[in-house]
């Protein structure tokens, strides 16, 4: 949760310069050169903590699941450095936003059992994923841009194949997880106030680390 607050802390700042002009694709394109030196300063300082992090937790933390987790965050951080003309700052305002939605996972454990907070949680959660939805699009125009650049390489030109890719394979699993959540809410609803059928749903935060393969009980927030 620490690492989740300094991210956004740190993230939304740079997702507000960015649409510091409008939230058209080319106006952030162009506050993203105008804006080169503040914006590669935050973002590699975002950057390096957020691999220091990941390097700290791994030495301490056994579960394989997590550690298979930090090794693949590492190496996508050095990766999108390499490249932070555009690729870090897309990495920073991506990672923000899914740090702000691992927040609300969080506070889902403070009332697990209330459907109004769940509800709020839910929709936070959505918004955070449409949010993602949306800067994928920046990225597609950004990367689009890049691909038919006369001076890229072949290499390069091939390598945006599998980004693509991901970006796809991404929206929509996160798109599967926010219909399952609410699927999830929806039948909690109706077994409370329809009483026909028994309750059986786990709470918002068991839900959500079970269907992201993250099995490992852990005790609620009292």
């Amino acid at each position: 949760i620490t690492h989740a607050l300094v991210m956004v802390t740190m993230g939304f700042p740079v997702l507000g310069l960015l649409t510091s002009k409008s939230f058209n694709y080319y106006d952030m394109l162009e506050s993203i050169q105008v804006n080169h030196s503040p914006l590669a300063i935050t973002c590699n300082l975002m950057c390096y903590v957020s691999v220091g992090y990941f390097l700290m937790d791994s030495y301490f933390l056994v579960r394989k699941a997590y550690l298979k987790h930090h090794i693949g965050a590492i190496s996508v951080w050095v990766f999108a450095a390499y490249h932070h003309e555009t690729s870090l700052v897309h990495g920073v305002v991506i990672i923000t936003l899914f740090e702000t939605g691992a927040i609300l996972v969080q506070l889902s454990r403070m009332y697990p059992t209330n459907l109004p907070w769940r509800t709020l949680i839910c929709t936070g959660y959505t918004c955070t994923r449409l949010s993602i939805t949306w800067y994928y699009g920046f990225t597609w125009v950004t990367s689009v841009m890049f691909f038919w650049d006369p001076n890229n390489s072949v290499i390069k030109q091939i390598l945006y194949v599998p980004i693509w890719v991901g970006l796809i394979f991404l929206l929509l699993l996160n798109a599967k997880w926010t219909y399952m959540q609410w699927k999830a809410l929806i039948k909690s609803y109706s077994a409370r106030f329809g009483k026909k059928q028994k309750d059986d749903s786990e709470d918002f935060f068991t839900y959500h680390q079970r269907i992201i393969g993250n099995t490992t009980p852990v005790a609620p927030v009292k």
